[in-house]
């Protein structure tokens, strides 16, 4: 395979460090079965090379702002904007090699008022005939159903796994294992930021506290306001309607209200009667039409989300044939994210050589 890297941050870098890392991923001769094509980043700069890049060079020539200097003599050196380098990366590329085996890894920040530019970065690479894998929550949010269409028209995969969940396979654990369950409705804690915050304000730490020691361990953005007002989940809430339950909503469909005005007394004295407060996102069926909401709620001492703390997530979906079933994780964090890039680039590896052995036959 070859991999297209469009954002080159924590995320991505972790991304190859742990494909470095994969035995199984290795050709006969121990060598890697995919090679980075292209990289793509805001702030240290672009590199094509269609015989491939080194990964350990890109790594440090991402920390040391080199990445132009990777650049192959052989491709045009102009490349003045990401869709440019897109079209200039792929068309590099002996596509009659590689048709079936290109992939964008987009892994820009989410943006929050449209899903640009991600939205259109995923539009471009399905178009230029790739597979796209992401872990930003902008095209799956805001532009769900014309992708999943333009992916299936295009006979390409658009994968966003590390959207809602991080590196827990919400679904793909739907699309494989639970085929034909419909969701009537969830609710959960889907927001790493917030639900720390909220945890640590239980214990007396004001939310400037709290907010600055997760900054700190780089597990939430220097920007946090997305988190702290809910809009964060309620992208993630429009990710689960738009993929569980057929909707097409955008996070201006979510009824959102976020954790600013809540104050410790609040958490405190919650805590005090066997109670908990949680930012919760939820969806259901109401009159044929989905409801979708993300709010602070005060959880009672025995319901099934209480003690989700920390970095903890968890979802409660109920179904139509399973009754209720909920997912959940301990902790979060980059490489849990870089995980679910990795399992997505996994599924398209299968999808490739199931095509394969289709053809022989």
């Amino acid at each position: 395979m070859k991999l297209i890297l469009v954002g080159f941050g924590l995320v991505a870098q972790r991304f190859i460090q742990l494909l470095l890392k994969q035995e199984f991923l290795l050709d006969p001769k121990g060598n890697p079965s995919w090679i980075i094509a292209g990289i793509a980043t805001a702030h240290h700069g672009l590199a094509v090379d269609p015989d491939g890049i080194n990964p350990d060079q890109a790594l440090q020539a991402a920390r040391n702002n080199a990445l132009p200097d990777l650049h192959s003599r052989n491709v045009r050196p102009s490349v003045p904007d990401t869709f440019s380098f897109l079209e200039t990366a792929i068309n590099a590329l002996d596509l009659r090699e590689y048709s079936t085996r290109l992939v964008v890894v987009e892994n820009t920040p989410l943006g929050p008022r449209d899903g640009q530019p991600g939205v259109d970065h995923v539009r471009t690479a399905l178009t230029l005939g790739a597979h796209v894998i992401t872990a930003n929550k902008g095209p799956a949010a805001f532009a769900h159903r014309e992708l999943v269409d333009l992916a299936k028209r295009s006979k390409r995969k658009f994968l966003y796994e590390g959207s809602v969940l991080d590196g827990f396979p919400v679904f793909s654990f739907f699309r494989h294992l639970l085929p034909t369950v419909r969701v009537k409705s969830f609710r959960g804690i889907v927001n790493t930021t917030t639900n720390h915050i909220l945890s640590a304000m239980e214990g007396g730490r004001t939310m400037e506290e709290a907010l600055s020691h997760i900054q700190a361990e780089g597990i939430s953005e220097t920007d946090s306001s997305n988190d702290v007002n809910g809009w964060d989940a309620a992208a993630k809430t429009a990710i689960l309607v738009n993929s569980l339950m057929g909707g097409a909503i955008t996070p201006y469909d979510v009824d959102c209200t976020g954790i600013q005005s809540l104050s410790v007394n609040q958490l405190v004295s919650a805590r005090k009667e066997g109670q908990q407060v949680k930012l919760i996102a939820s969806a259901q069926f109401q009159n044929n039409e989905i409801e979708a909401k993300v709010a602070p709620v005060t959880l009672a001492r025995h319901d099934s989300l209480m003690n989700c703390n920390g970095t903890a997530k968890t979802i409660e979906f109920e179904t139509d044939v399973l009754g209720r079933i909920q997912l959940g994780k301990s902790q979060s964090g980059v490489n849990h994210t870089a995980y679910a890039l990795m399992t997505d680039l996994l599924e398209i590896n299968r999808h490739i050589h199931q095509l394969r052995v289709s053809d022989k036959e």
